[in-house]
């Protein structure tokens, strides 16, 4: 932590301008990174984009067990008249 706060403008700009995640290492393994906010947004996008895909796979899973109603939208219209 003492190499980071005296080099901070260092790694910081090594995060930026090289776009490298500076790894920041501490003493009770609770580990940290520095990383570019485009790639901060881009590993979210690609989350998100994984759990929809898992959602998606649930779903479909389920159909196939039979494990829920499906309903067409006209039937879906009709039940809530």
């Amino acid at each position: 932590m003492t190499t980071l706060r005296n080099n901070l403008k260092k790694y910081c700009d090594k995060a930026y301008q090289e776009k490298e995640e500076v790894i920041i290492t501490r003493n009770n393994e609770e580990n940290l990174i520095i990383v570019r906010l485009d790639e901060w947004d881009r590993m979210m996008k690609y989350k998100a984009y994984v759990e929809y895909l898992a959602k998606i796979d649930r779903a479909d899973k389920q159909i196939q067990e039979g494990s829920i109603l499906v309903k067409s939208f006209e039937e879906l219209e009709a039940m809530a008249e």
